[in-house]
């Protein structure tokens, strides 16, 4: 499996907050964004080659939405320079093209 990213990750400078599909459990914080994939900070390790759905929160209403639902394959997971949080890296599958939409108007307000 390659592991290599295709496209450059912009880190954010808001917080986007990844919850369960049902929006009830943080699943983690996004703190790198593409269209192909994400990077998370997370409290729990998360299990390298599962699939995770995720409901994505938004800072601000995008596009007439709050939030985008996404699933991405948990490609790495390591422990963070701080202790007690997972560094993992996804990448996202069959994104339809309204969400990546939504995802290229994040980077370009919030990205760096």
């Amino acid at each position: 499996m390659n592991s290599q990213r295709k496209l450059k990750r912009f880190q954010l400078i808001t917080t986007l907050v990844a919850l369960d599909p049902m929006g009830v459990k943080q699943v983690g914080v996004v703190v790198d964004l593409t269209v192909e994939g994400l990077g998370l900070s997370v409290m729990e390790a998360l299990e390298v080659g599962r699939r995770y759905s995720m409901r994505v929160l938004l800072p601000d209403t995008l596009n007439g939405v709050d939030h985008f639902l996404v699933t991405g394959a948990c490609r790495w997971c390591r422990r963070a320079s701080n202790p007690d949080l997972y560094d993992v890296g996804m990448l996202l599958e069959n994104v339809p093209p309204d969400i990546t939409e939504i995802i290229e108007e994040v980077i370009r307000r919030f990205g760096r």
